[in-house]
């Protein structure tokens, strides 16, 4: 990209630059002496890449459990950590650290690669970007074992190659273009909703040329952008013809399961037509003052504003996705990136000006007691007690259930990574098409775990209600020996809650192990749930245990986990 895009090498005598350096810096030395970061700054789904990736690398092939194919993730991200984990031991904290410090070169060298963009404010952008950094809940946009720091990294690459090739002062060449266009494959191979970004940028020269492509005349600008996107197409498509051949489907299981959604779950149909015209309408008037001004710094923001937008009228518009309970903080990369150029642009444009250092000067001293605040939530245990209690109970699995035991969970996540048994995912996401399209889209679970692939043990949480709700079931009746078929384990016959956590009855298994905590929530901190229990639960009569049944039964009036202990002899 040579010095055009900002004439200078911006790691020289820029503090914005060193700040963004010391930020990453800093994560590196949190990332490998925070004992409780595989807890605190990890999700659920992580140890779904992590525990495929290592199956990869130990050559058992594509599969959470060991046992089901599955293709439930991002391509790029699975073959990067596949190829990282495969010099390490199988400690899945040492890899955590492995994985995160991948991330956090990942997003330095992002940080790096946008402080080139001088219309974008420069090296003056990397200044949010370390504000978003610092903070242990925004930075896990980025750093949460997720695909997103790839994301971020290719888009970031794209987008400035891209206004490199569209800044030369003699035009590029077709082979130039045809790089970028591969750039945008990986991007897309990084996560899928990338296309929309991918798509926006390879159309500029059409939709938005530059002086020298206007001056090309429109059949060149039709031949560079139909060269890019059929070199696009051809990098994403080799991907999903290989993906149809070995899977049968064009799109991973997980992307399927996530198609679905309950109808309380989906947001009026009012609700997404507002949603899609406000985008729709955005995209139309961004179009059109970047046309008017034909402005560098409009035509630099284009791509990520519109890919953004195209975003939201996927997931909100057409897909109805506005329950808080369905958005990921790991979905938000493309609004991140986003934002942190326009930020960058107002920085480039005005901000010396009296108000706007108001303005900035005050939401970052704001910014930074939220910040605080924030780190002093998260190293509380309470924030991140769940996964605590399901790593417990994994690595108790992991030493007490027998060799060639077979297990199963929901939340399969911290579940089977801390254990050798493998641990069959129920929710679908990482199991195989069979289990899908056979077992859980007919609410057939409780086939799957009794008779098709028989579970020993089962490893779950579950909610105070929850609890309640199995005390009642059985409050003026006898437990039965064996599992109802068709029956949630509340009693339920519910097409829909067959399918969904606690789907199968498990009342007659037995409690070979329990943890009993107390939870916050990071969007409500001061209240804590309590108690919240995390189960191992197994198949064969325990002498002297209870039933999970018989276990509601005793502890559904309780309030806290004061004095709650369980004997395992």
């Amino acid at each position: 990209m040579g010095r055009q895009l900002g004439e200078k090498n911006p790691a020289h005598r820029d503090w914005a630059v060193w700040a963004w350096c010391l930020v990453c810096a800093g994560w590196l030395v949190v990332i490998w002496t925070w004992g409780a970061l595989h807890l605190a700054m990890s999700v659920d789904d992580t140890y779904y890449y992590f525990k495929t990736a290592l199956h990869v690398s130990r050559g058992v092939g594509s599969s959470f459990d060991g046992l089901n194919p599955t293709d439930g993730y991002h391509p790029l991200w699975l073959a990067i950590l596949a190829l990282a984990f495969k010099p390490f031991t199988s400690d899945m904290v040492h890899l955590t650290r492995v994985a995160f410090t991948l991330q956090v070169g990942m997003v330095w060298l992002g940080g790096l690669l946008l402080a080139r963009l001088r219309a974008a404010g420069g090296s003056k952008l990397l200044w949010p970007l370390a504000l978003v950094l610092a903070n242990p809940f925004s930075a896990k946009i980025l750093l949460c074992g997720q695909e997103t720091a790839l994301q971020f990294l290719l888009s970031s690459a794209a987008l400035a190659v891209w206004w490199s090739l569209r800044e030369a002062p003699r035009g590029y060449r077709l082979i130039e273009w045809a790089g970028l266009a591969m750039i945008c494959s990986l991007a897309a191979l990084a996560r899928l909703d990338t296309v929309f970004f991918c798509a926006a940028l390879l159309a500029m020269p059409l939709i938005l040329p530059s002086a020298l492509e206007r001056k090309a005349g429109a059949p060149a600008r039709v031949q560079i952008a139909g060269l890019g996107f059929a070199l696009f197409g051809c990098g994403l498509g080799s991907f999903l013809l290989y993906h149809l051949a070995v899977f049968h489907h064009l799109m991973p299981v997980s992307g399927a399961i996530k198609q679905h959604m309950d109808a309380d779950e989906i947001a009026s149909h009012a609700a997404r037509i507002a949603a899609a015209a406000v985008a729709v309408a955005g995209i139309v008037a961004f179009w059109r003052a970047a046309r008017r001004q034909s402005s560098p710094v409009l035509a630099l923001l284009a791509p990520p504003v519109v890919g953004t937008l195209c975003v939201a009228i996927y997931n909100f518009g057409l897909r109805g996705e506005m329950s808080p309970s369905l958005i990921r903080i790991w979905y938000l990369e493309p609004f991140l990136l986003c934002g942190i150029l326009v930020v960058g642009a107002v920085l480039a444009s005005g901000w010396r000006a009296r108000q706007v250092a108001i303005v900035l000067g005050g939401g970052t001293a704001l910014w930074l007691g939220v910040t605080g605040l924030a780190w002093r939530y998260r190293l509380e245990s309470r924030s991140y007690s769940v996964y605590q209690s399901a790593e417990r109970c994994s690595r108790w699995a992991n030493a007490h259930v027998a060799p060639g035991a077979v297990g199963a969970a929901w939340d399969a996540g911290f579940a089977g990574a801390f254990t050798d048994r493998p641990v069959i995912n129920l929710d679908g996401l990482v199991n195989s098409w069979e289990y899908k399209e056979v077992y859980f889209d007919r609410g057939r679970v409780d086939d799957f775990i009794m008779r098709r692939q028989p579970v020993d043990f089962v490893i779950q949480y579950a909610w105070p209600g929850t609890i309640q709700q199995i005390a009642d079931r059985f409050a003026s009746g006898r437990v039965p020996a064996v599992s109802e078929p068709q029956t949630t384990v509340t009693g339920s016959h519910n097409a829909r809650n067959l399918s969904g956590r606690w789907g199968v009855d498990l009342a007659p298994f037995f409690v070979a192990h329990v943890e009993c905590m107390t939870v916050s929530m990071a969007y409500d901190p001061a209240v804590t749930k309590a108690p919240v229990f995390y189960f191992v639960l197994t198949r064969a009569p325990l002498t002297s245990r209870m039933t999970l049944a018989e276990f509601a039964r005793a502890h559904a009036s309780r309030t806290s986990c004061d004095g709650f202990a369980f004997d395992e002899r």
